[in-house]
């Protein structure tokens, strides 16, 4: 099964649809099979039938019928030709419908052992934590928030989702993660950020109006993406939120 590419262009959203059509038995056994097959048996067959071959001269034209009757290697060469082209043409299509944004195996690699990261951390936490909770009488919260540390492990989760946008786009791009403390519907201050060297530029207060991108999100509780970030520093009025 070919696994369709979400891509975001034109050219690669007609050439995705065209990779899921082909995924299809019909497209696959019938018209596929057709087009290598029955051209091929037209001009071999033309070579020993008297009628077939006038209907490919009426179509062709006499000087062609007779050099493709007259030449046997130009009919081989055009069955190897034509697979060749057919196979060209669905590499292209191919190519096309993975935009350079997509994720290769590599990326996927990267992401997996930085998410292990975090997983890992947590399973040292449960091991080194397991003896103290065995020997003291502790409350099942207690016993969670020592195992968890959940201070801990949202820092871990955000330098993960800092690190994979970094990996994935290189050395020339650099990304600022931060996560926001909110209480009561109110933003109160920066809870953790990455990297821990660089912190936000801009503070709570600041993006407590209410045309910043953190309040519409909070407001409407859901995802906000900025598509162009350089078109929305340009705007005089704060629609995001600079970190």
């Amino acid at each position: 099964m070919i696994n369709p590419y979400f891509s975001t262009s034109r050219l690669s959203k007609c050439c995705n649809c065209l990779l899921m059509f082909f995924d299809h038995w019909i497209p696959r056994f019938v018209l596929a099979p057709i087009f290598f097959i029955v051209p091929s048996t037209i001009l071999v067959s033309s070579l020993s039938n008297t009628n077939l071959y006038q209907q490919l001269e009426a179509s062709l034209g006499p000087q062609i019928a007779g050099t493709l009757k007259s030449s046997h290697l130009l009919i081989i060469i055009w069955v190897v030709l034509l697979t060749y082209i057919g196979r060209s043409l669905f590499s292209i299509i191919q190519h096309f419908a993975l935009e350079d944004s997509e994720l290769t195996k590599k990326d996927i690699v990267s992401i997996l052992n930085t998410i292990d990261v975090v997983v890992q951390s947590k399973c040292n936490r449960f091991l080194r934590n397991t003896k103290q909770v065995l020997k003291k009488k502790l409350s099942s919260s207690e016993i969670f928030k020592m195992i968890t540390q959940p201070d801990q492990q949202i820092a871990l989760i955000v330098q993960a989702i800092q690190g994979i946008f970094e990996t994935l786009h290189g050395n020339n791009t650099e990304f600022r993660v931060g996560l926001m403390a909110v209480k009561s519907e109110k933003l109160t201050d920066w809870f953790v950020f990455a990297p821990e060297n660089k912190p936000p530029k801009t503070d709570a207060e600041a993006l407590s109006n209410p045309s910043s991108a953190i309040m519409r999100a909070l407001k409407s509780k859901s995802m906000i993406i900025i598509e162009d970030i350089q078109e929305e520093l340009k705007k005089k009025i704060k629609t995001i939120d600079v970190l």
